[in-house]
């Protein structure tokens, strides 16, 4: 927080959260489900074809406390995106004047609140290449809230799958590469709806 007051200056709240002019209300729910139906297939194929998983696994996870556990994944995905790509992306391309040295940088932290990239380098740079994946889609969309969504849709299948997959330098691969097709759908799809034709490039 200091970080971002100190090269952001002081401004709104809502800034934080979102440019002008803003993404339409429908936008982040249709990118969640898309990212979802993608990285359900690609990691559902993965765990079927790879490791012999049934396609019953792919929710196999699925509990009567979803509805409850929607809150918590949703609050986390929030919450996330808020500090990392809402407050650290911003601050570090203030400072750089350089977008994508702000991803980078804003990378780092993400990468170090999760202790599970302290595995090995490619834990190290599956985390790293999601948070640039989510600065991407701050970028594309003028606001946090698609990335979000989309990093919200990741942290529902990790929490309803059951496919018993090992935690291998191949799966995490994979798992990249369901977030980075997931990325470029949702983008692919929803970005020239998202805002009004008429929209003016966020100020800097």
């Amino acid at each position: 927080m200091i970080l971002a007051v100190r090269f952001v200056g002081r401004r709104p709240v809502a800034s934080v959260c979102s440019g002008r002019p803003g993404t339409k209300a429908w936008v982040p729910l249709a990118a969640y489900a898309l990212a979802f139906v993608v990285i359900a297939a690609v990691m559902g194929a993965v765990g079927v074809f790879g490791y012999g998983a049934s396609w019953g696994q792919v929710f196999g996870g699925v509990g009567t406390d979803l509805p409850v556990e929607m809150v918590a994944i949703v609050l986390a995905a929030l919450a996330e995106e808020m500090a990392f790509r809402g407050l650290f992306l911003q601050a570090f391309t203030a400072w750089t004047k350089r977008p994508v040295a702000g991803a980078l940088l804003a990378a780092l932290p993400f990468v170090a609140m999760h202790p599970q990239a302290y595995g090995s380098p490619v834990s190290f740079a599956h985390y790293f290449l999601d948070a640039l994946l989510y600065a991407l889609l701050v970028w594309a969309f003028n606001s946090i809230w698609v990335a979000v969504a989309v990093h919200a849709a990741w942290n529902t299948f990790g929490s309803i799958q059951a496919l018993g997959m090992p935690t291998s330098a191949a799966v995490l691969v994979a798992s990249f590469a369901a977030s980075a097709l997931a990325t470029a759908v949702v983008i692919g799809v929803l970005r020239r709806v998202a805002t009004p034709q008429s929209h003016l490039p966020a100020s800097a």
